[in-house]
């Protein structure tokens, strides 16, 4: 995952700093890596959840600064763009909660249906540790625009 080490100097200016994280991704071991990651550029807490019901339900209750999704969620499940729907139209992100699409998947096409929503960020994995926080500082900047 993180092809990118990161100082802690950078990780202490970090816009990860004290932000409240949810990770959904059907890849345990992606998953974990990424969490630990994040824990270590300063983020306050990181949630994982595996499956998309698991996650609206969790981002329901739990206000989070970043969500992170996984566009492919498994064969047959409701996928991150359709979370993403979900969660707009209940209105249980707002503003200045940060959505970023994360995924293998890079064809035209997939890129383009899942911008249509406009996520805050979209990465295709592999991506690096400076990847993810140049997407994250760049999304944050946009937010920082709308009250919380």
């Amino acid at each position: 995952m993180a092809k990118t080490l990161y100082n802690r100097e950078q990780a202490t200016d970090s816009v990860l700093k004290d932000k409240r994280i949810v990770i959904i991704d059907d890849f345990k071991d992606f998953r974990e890596s990424l969490r630990r990651t994040l824990l270590g550029l300063g983020a306050r807490s990181v949630d994982t959840v595996e499956e998309a019901n698991d996650a609206i339900s969790k981002i329901s209750r739990t206000p989070y600064d970043i969500i992170l999704c996984d566009y492919n969620l498994g064969e047959g499940k409701k996928d991150g763009q359709q979370i993403f729907e979900e969660l707009s139209y209940k209105k249980k992100i707002g503003y200045s909660c940060m959505f970023i699409m994360t995924t293998a998947e890079n064809t035209l096409r997939m890129v383009m249906g899942v911008m249509d929503y406009q996520p805050d960020g979209y990465l295709v994995k592999p991506f690096t540790t400076s990847d993810l926080v140049q997407r994250i500082k760049s999304a944050d900047e946009k937010n920082s625009y709308f009250p919380t």
